[in-house]
């Protein structure tokens, strides 16, 4: 029993196929309803399960172990889920032991009640699911730099940018938005499958490779963190909708991707086309219906990027961070794992009633191996090893910064910024931005540097926080987030870092890790590398 289909299966057709009219689509899409069963992120019920999660570590640990370099695999074999089965099939059947005795109790296999929700409300579930499911993919979605080589030309650095492009598809028509700008797509920016790229921000592979290559890639990733997702991407799903000026009807509602060139040149020109297209980067300029402004969008999140670090930066940035702590590297990486791996459960428990003992085994082993694979398998694009080696600070604020965000759409929400009215204490009420700040301390015997993950800038001093008593009130999020006091948001940021980032939570108590830089020949001493978070308030464009 296979738990994906094909990833090329999902690859947007080239040239682009899709009918909808230009100018029109988008704005409809913002005000049609639709009712389909809800688009859930990882299953929390599993993740309060002890003695699955305890079956669930035991496996990834014995695949880990198996798939490290010295497992001792002959360096010609191709490590396939069939070929490690039988080395793991006892951990694979506790898994499904626990899982049948688990699941009637947590809801799995069981659908969702279909419910009406309007299209909008979907726009910041599907990004943070997208983005959600790897660095790489959120850093594609917000858009960085790349050397761009089109047949028969040489490469010219622009600014690509993933493009998810939602469409509604009925027996009339097909209308279409891109999530990022909420806005209608520009076909005349996305590259052909065939035109290659070079990646060059952060960590990046630099390599050479293929749009569709890249696509692909994007693809499989999604298959294994978002499962849900990777259905939207394929097949879609069938829903009915009402658009306005029509009546209820059946529709397809389904997510495409392309790659676009912005047109942002290494020189830092930008073509009216691409400017029309770039995404929103403030709330006020956000697309808006009858004077309300629109959902949170990634542009909110990418906002945080602000321009290139100060050149005060530049030193800590180009030193190299070793981790020293190795028990807490191996709960980071399994952590992950983990997550992988619960994502996949429920589709295992929906496909077991008609399936055999071995298409069990092989389904729980397959997910098993795509839970590792970002970790220990072949060399690619996508993987979770850098903090098993020799890390640049510059490339590990940015990812550090992902895996806060990527913990829940909550949590990527705060960290873009919120509109809100603020009450504090011995003050009126104020209109803001509240932000999620997360800061990187990392402390010697003598100094100590912090540094923002929003933007990857040093620091002088600690901001001034809010205070835990404040109150803040929204209309832009869930009942999350309405007349909360700071404190209480606090708690809800904390909460969901310990369910999907347990590694992350330990670090506000600090982990040893060793820097160096390499233009100085003395040894750096022990660093001390310290995250915390903290919620902050823009007023009067004002940022404190």
């Amino acid at each position: 029993m296979t738990m994906v289909a094909p990833a090329m299966s999902a690859l947007a057709p080239w040239p682009p196929t899709e009918s909808w009219s230009g100018g029109t689509t988008a704005a409809l899409l913002r005000q049609s309803i639709c009712q389909l069963s809800p688009l859930e992120g990882t299953p929390v019920a599993l993740m309060h399960a002890q003695n699955l999660a305890q079956a669930l570590d035991q496996l990834i640990a014995i695949v880990m172990t198996l798939r490290s370099p010295t497992a001792g695999w002959p360096a010609d074999v191709v490590l396939t889920p069939a070929l490690l089965a039988p080395y793991i099939s006892e951990e694979v059947w506790n898994v499904l032991d626990r899982l049948a005795q688990d699941a009637p109790g947590l809801g799995l296999g069981a659908s969702s009640a279909a419910a009406i929700l309007p299209i909008p409300s979907l726009i910041p579930r599907l990004l943070w699911m997208l983005a959600s499911s790897g660095y790489e993919v959120m850093h594609l979605v917000e858009g960085g730099r790349a050397t761009v080589r089109r047949a028969g030309e040489p490469g010219t650095v622009s600014v690509v940018r993933l493009v998810p492009v939602l469409t509604l598809t009925t027996a009339q028509e097909t209308y279409a938005l891109d999530l990022v700008t909420q806005a209608d797509p520009s076909p005349s920016l996305w590259l052909p499958p065939e035109t290659t790229l070079s990646l060059l921000d952060h960590d990046l592979d630099g390599s050479w490779i293929s749009v569709e290559t890249l696509t692909s890639g994007v693809l499989e990733v999604v298959a294994q963190a978002q499962p849900l997702l990777y259905e939207v991407l394929t097949t879609g799903r069938r829903v009915e909708a009402l658009c306005p000026f029509q009546s209820w009807q059946p529709a397809t509602l389904r997510l495409h991707l392309y790659l676009a060139d912005m047109g942002v040149q290494g020189t830092g020109s930008t073509s009216a086309a691409a400017l029309e297209t770039l995404p929103r980067l403030s709330q006020e300029s956000l697309p808006q219906e009858n004077g309300t402004s629109t959902a949170f969008t990634l542009d909110d999140f990418a906002s945080t990027l602000m321009e290139e670090a100060a050149p005060s930066t530049e030193g800590i940035l180009g030193d190299w961070l070793t981790f020293q702590d190795a028990g807490w590297v191996q709960r980071f990486l399994y952590g992950h794992a983990r997550r992988v791996l619960i994502q996949g459960l429920p589709q295992l428990c929906q496909g077991e009633e008609d399936a055999s003992e071995d298409e069990r085994e092989i389904g729980c082993t397959t997910l098993a191996y795509h839970a590792t694979q970002g970790i220990d398998g072949p060399k690619a694009l996508f993987k979770h090893t850098f903090v098993r080696a020799p890390v640049l600070v510059a490339d590990l604020w940015p990812r550090f910064r992902w895996y806060l965000a990527q913990s829940s759409e909550r949590v990527m929400q705060l960290m873009g910024g919120l509109p809100v009215q603020v009450l504090s204490p011995g003050r009126g009420w104020q209109q803001g931005i509240l932000s999620l700040r997360p800061l990187m301390q990392l402390v010697t015997g003598s100094k100590t540097w912090i540094i923002d993950l929003g933007s990857g800038r040093l620091l002088p001093t600690l901001p001034l926080v809010l205070p835990g008593d404040a109150v803040v009130e929204t209309t832009q999020a869930g009942d999350w987030a309405n007349h909360q006091t700071i404190a209480a948001l606090l708690a809800l940021v904390d909460q969901d870092l310990a369910q999907h980032a347990p590694a992350m939570v330990e670090l506000p108590q600090g982990t040893a890790v060793h820097l160096r830089d390499l233009a100085v020949e003395e040894d750096a001493p022990t660093v001390w590398l310290t995250l915390q978070w903290c919620f902050t308030w823009a007023y009067g464009g004002y940022r404190t």
